[in-house]
């Protein structure tokens, strides 16, 4: 037993020498050249006309996604603003189940948008983040509707037997 620990132990410390045991730097500087000289032998050089006018349409390209992104952000900062006053509206109300029951999904739909941004990198181009502000502005038109249903709901209560 003591003569396999000692075995494993010797071949342990061997190959942990083998393994990190410092390499010889005449050996390292050989091969360090020849690596160089093939990623300079790899590269190609582009003509500058070529590369610069592919940069400013790229430029152009990330300016008009942000430009974009700024309008989704404000969009969503109106639908934040709207889903808490009509939180805030719904409070202590009762609703016909029907009805809850769509105001409920509508409300849902409305908070997956606000709960989970998606960031400017989400998006590949302008086009998807338009897309992003569409479906908010549509959550937004749905929220209008509910509101109408508050409104109504409102009226049909007297003003002395509202709860506060």
């Amino acid at each position: 037993m003591k003569a396999m620990m000692g075995l494993v132990i010797a071949i342990l410390v061997v190959s942990i020498l083998t393994l990190f045991w410092p390499e010889s730097t005449g050996e390292k500087a050989s091969s360090t050249p020849e690596v160089s000289t093939a990623q300079q032998a790899s590269e190609i050089t582009v003509p500058d006309s070529d590369s610069s006018s592919e940069a400013m349409q790229q430029d152009q390209h990330v300016q008009q996604m942000k430009a974009e992104y700024e309008l989704l952000e404000q969009a969503r900062k109106e639908l934040k603003r709207h889903l808490a006053r009509l939180k805030h509206e719904m409070w202590g109300k009762k609703f016909p189940p029907e009805q809850a029951k769509e105001i409920n999904q509508i409300m849902l739909n409305a908070h997956k948008f606000e709960k989970t941004p998606r960031m400017l990198g989400a998006f590949h181009d302008a086009d998807e983040i338009q897309d992003e502000r569409d479906r908010v502005l549509f959550a937004i038109k749905s929220l209008e509707e509910v509101e109408a249903w508050i409104q109504q709901e409102n009226a049909e209560i007297p003003a002395g037997e509202q709860e506060f």
